[in-house]
C-alpha cells in the first residue's frame, strides 16, 4: 500500500511545483514590464506661455555613443523683457535646466507635449505646455545681415527667409517680411516688427500659426522681434 501510494504523492508534488514555477515566472515578467522606462523623447516643441505673454521652444536631442544623458535646449522670449536661454543635459525625459540669466526650468518630455514650470530669477513662475513642432513651428537660429536680410533654420529643417526694412515706423519699429518654408509643405508668409536693423545672431520662436517672437542671442534686447499685430 505504501509503495503504491508513493509515486502518486510524488506526482502531485511535481505538478504543484510546476504550477508554482509557472506562476513565479509570470509574476517576474509582469514586474519587469512594469519597471520598463519610457523611451527618451526626441524632437522639437513650441508653445505659448499666456501668463507671461511669451513663447517657449524646446529641442531634445538623441543620446550619443550609448550615453544616457543627451542635450536639451530651451528658449523663453516675450520680445520685450524676457529673453532666457537654457542649455543642459537630461537623462530620460525629466527636465531640470538653468538659464544663462538664472531662470530655472523644470518639467517633462512626452510624445504628446512638453510640460513644466519656468521660474525667473525674480521668483516669478509660469506654467508652460509646448506641443510637438509641426509645419513652421520651432526654434530657429537666425542671422540678420548688414543689408537687412534674415536667414535661418529650425532644428527640423524649416527655412526662414526675410528682410528687415530700413523704414522707421511711427512707433519706432521696422517692418519685417518674408517666408517660412516647413520641411514638407508650401512657404508661409512671415510678418513681424523689429526694434533694430543692426546685424547679428538671433533666436526666433515660431508657432504653428506663424506668429514669431525672438531676440538677440547675447541676451538683453538690443534686438527684438514681435508679430506685426502684437
Amino acid at each position: 500500500m505504501r509503495s503504491a501510494g508513493l509515486p502518486r504523492l510524488v506526482g502531485l508534488f511535481v505538478f504543484a511545483l510546476t504550477l508554482w514555477l509557472i506562476a513565479g515566472c509570470g509574476g517576474s515578467q509582469q514586474e519587469g514590464d512594469g519597471q520598463q522606462q519610457q523611451e527618451p523623447v526626441v524632437g522639437e516643441f513650441a508653445g505659448e506661455v499666456s501668463d507671461a505673454n511669451a513663447f517657449v521652444a524646446l529641442v531634445a536631442g538623441e543620446s550619443q555613443d550609448g550615453e544616457e544623458a543627451r542635450e536639451v535646449r530651451a528658449y523663453l522670449c516675450d520680445g520685450r523683457e524676457i529673453n532666457e536661454w537654457f542649455r543642459g543635459t537630461a537623462e530620460g525625459n525629466k527636465l531640470d535646466l538653468t538659464s544663462e540669466g538664472g531662470a530655472h526650468l523644470e518639467g517633462n518630455l512626452a510624445s504628446e507635449a512638453s510640460t513644466g514650470t519656468i521660474t525667473l530669477d525674480d521668483s516669478e513662475s509660469f506654467i508652460f505646455t509646448a506641443d510637438p513642432a509641426t509645419g513652421v513651428a520651432g526654434l530657429y537660429e537666425v542671422v540678420l545681415s548688414d543689408n537687412g536680410q534674415l536667414l535661418g533654420t529650425s532644428q527640423r529643417g524649416a527655412l526662414l527667409e526675410g528682410r528687415v526694412a530700413d523704414v522707421l515706423e511711427e512707433d519706432g519699429s521696422y517692418p519685417v517680411s518674408g517666408t517660412i518654408t516647413p520641411p514638407e509643405g508650401e512657404p508661409r508668409s512671415l510678418e513681424a516688427v523689429s526694434n533694430t536693423t543692426e546685424p547679428g545672431e538671433l533666436r526666433f520662436i515660431v508657432l504653428a500659426d506663424g506668429r514669431v517672437k525672438g531676440s538677440n542671442r547675447g541676451g538683453g534686447f538690443s534686438k527684438s522681434f514681435l508679430p506685426s499685430n502684437f
